[in-house]
């Protein structure tokens, strides 16, 4: 199209040159070489992977879907937390473009998660914030899963199951940066690292007394008993996917509860009806932010105890099976039960 006159008749460039246009600023730039890392839900935010260069002007790595059919992401600079590269909201779709590098931190009393450009210190977990900036690569169905192989039409382009792998992709075009990714055939030959592989060999992934293991998922009870901090459930070694949690109520008014994964708000288990106490009826939601306070209640009295248990299966062609219930324990370390409730 036609260029604009400036000043004393000098030409306006456009905003924006396919061809890239401009360059970077310094402080855009990684200081080390192909300083490009991801990092994401994956690892727990733990575990930045470098990516692999493409040519000159792209970036590329590979992760594995993992048990919630989806995964969110951020882009450090050189590794470091406080060099975040970033889409500026929550869970943004591939394809938009790229801000930062910025420093992930709490703002005002209120404790909301902003993107600084300034240098400053990374508040520790910030990245993880269901308010942080990421992109969120996202294999669920649009439409159900009954409904996954009949209207394709307006189905997710980038619908999978857990375990299917996907090439995501940082391309650089003078100043311009954008994030895209694309689901990968089982049997292609794939050069670029592997989240999965580089999480496998994280320091202290087999020694507790050097690090958590980060390849195991882990499942919390937060509840109105404990002022909703996390408290981690115990596997059943007997029955893979079912963890339990003992607890006592606090009072004679019953207790609310929901299920936490990886202690991220953004992987929230919930009923569908909000202080279901009856839950053989109830369908379990999530994982996602979007329960609110929708919450299990358990009724009982003052120092009475409970055990709570969760289990999640994958059902055959892919539907996500959860179930929610609790017994009232006789004693102190008994199994009988003198009452149920499930979900």
């Amino acid at each position: 199209g036609e260029l604009l006159a400036g000043r004393r008749g000098q030409p306006v460039l456009p905003s924006f040159w396919p061809g890239g246009g401009g360059e970077l600023p310094r402080n855009a730039q990684p200081k080390q070489k192909d300083g490009y890392f991801v990092v994401g839900t994956w690892s727990r935010w733990q575990v930045p992977v470098q990516m692999e260069p493409e040519g000159t002007s792209a970036y590329s790595c590979i992760v594995t879907l993992g048990e919630n059919r989806w995964e969110k992401f951020q882009i450090w600079l050189d590794g470091r937390p406080d060099k975040v590269l970033h889409p500026g909201s929550p869970k943004m779709p591939k394809g938009c473009g790229v801000l930062g590098p910025s420093t992930i931190l709490r703002d005002g009393e209120e404790g909301a998660i902003v993107a600084h450009g300034e240098v400053a210190k990374a508040v520790p977990d910030a990245s993880s914030s269901t308010e942080a900036p990421t992109w969120l690569l996202d294999g669920r169905s649009w439409v159900g899963l009954e409904l996954e192989s009949a209207d394709a039409g307006v189905e997710n382009p980038d619908l999978g199951l857990p375990g299917d792998r996907y090439c995501i992709r940082l391309e650089i075009a003078g100043k311009w940066r954008m994030v895209t990714w694309e689901k990968v055939s089982t049997d292609s030959v794939l050069t670029a690292p592997d989240t999965t592989t580089a999480l496998l060999r994280a320091p202290g992934r087999k020694a507790e007394e050097e690090g958590p293991d980060l390849t195991a998922t882990k499942y919390y009870v937060v509840g109105s008993w404990s002022d909703w901090e996390f408290r981690a459930m115990e596997e059943d070694p007997s029955m893979p996917g079912l963890v339990s949690l003992d607890i006592w109520l606090t009072s004679n008014y019953g207790v609310d509860f929901q299920i936490v994964r990886n202690t991220d708000w953004d992987q929230a288990f919930y009923p569908r009806v909000l202080g279901a106490g009856d839950g053989s009826i109830v369908e379990v939601l999530g994982p996602d932010d979007l329960g609110g306070e929708a919450a299990w209640r358990i009724e009982g009295s003052l120092g009475q105890r409970f055990r709570i248990q969760f289990q999640r299966s994958r059902e055959p062609g892919g539907s996500d099976s959860c179930a929610v219930s609790w017994r009232a324990m006789s004693g102190l370390g008994t199994s009988g039960s003198t009452s149920e409730g499930a979900a």
